[in-house]
């Protein structure tokens, strides 16, 4: 493993598959750090690129610098080179409160390839670190809070001919 690994093992990401620029790095470390110390959740970004071996790293080295298994611990891990790039790994404390269930459609909403051309990688990991510290600082959530944009016009436009269609069969 490259040295580079090894610093960045003790940091909350480590960027493997390169998906972020040091601005936004900084940004999302700085965000996890706050996060941890205001609700003692620890939520850790792991991306990969299997096609690039020096963005490996096994998982007995991430075990032992994040200090896993972690009952209040959340991996969030970026595989860059999957057709869904989203993948979870959670303490038992966190599963209490946010399903499989939850993480199913945090990975369908935020890891599909049309959202990581609209967002890029570094977007759908800020998108899902935001839902699940959301959650987490309410209680837990059995469901993703929001509805994206195109859900939201498809409802729109159903309801939309829905009315129009029972406006005119009330009218016949």
């Amino acid at each position: 493993l490259s040295s580079a690994f090894d610093a960045a093992a003790v940091s909350t990401v480590i960027d493997g598959a390169r998906s972020f620029g040091p601005g936004e790095l900084a940004r999302l470390e700085d965000n996890l750090n706050r996060f941890e110390k205001e609700t003692t959740y620890r939520v850790r970004v792991l991306t990969r690129d299997t096609r690039r071996a020096e963005s490996v790293i096994t998982g007995a080295k991430i075990k032992e610098d994040w200090k896993l298994p972690d009952e209040r611990a959340i991996i969030i891990l970026i595989d860059a080179d999957k057709g869904n790039v989203l993948r979870f790994n959670v303490g038992k404390e966190v599963a209490k409160l946010l399903p499989d269930q939850f993480f199913g459609e945090l990975q369908g909403r935020f890891g599909n390839k049309y959202a990581v051309q609209a967002e890029g990688e570094d977007g759908v990991v800020q998108e899902a670190v935001a839902v699940v510290e959301k959650c987490l600082k309410r209680g837990g959530c059995s469901v993703v809070p929001g509805i994206g944009e195109d859900q939201y016009k498809a409802t729109l436009a159903c309801s939309a001919v829905g009315g129009f269609v029972f406006g005119f069969t009330v009218l016949t």
